[in-house]
């Protein structure tokens, strides 16, 4: 693994099939849910929030794009 690559077990997930309700041997009426790595996730949410704070500090993100962020 070189600098900036993300490891490959942080890329792995173990896709599992979710009930929505009807009839169980339906497929449709199933949906996949993906676990993934909790290391991965924790690291997602750091580079988001540093990456936001860059963007509010140096201006670079206006008001009107303010739909996905939580602040």
């Amino acid at each position: 693994m070189s600098v900036g690559q993300i490891p490959n077990e942080w890329r792995k997930a173990i896709i599992t099939p979710i009930a929505k309700g009807g009839l169980a041997f339906d497929v449709s009426n199933y949906r996949p849910i993906s676990l993934t790595s909790v290391v991965c996730k924790i690291m997602e949410r750091v580079v988001i929030k540093c990456l936001l704070l860059y963007l509010h500090q140096h201006k670079l993100i206006s008001q009107q794009q303010h739909g996905f962020l939580t602040e």
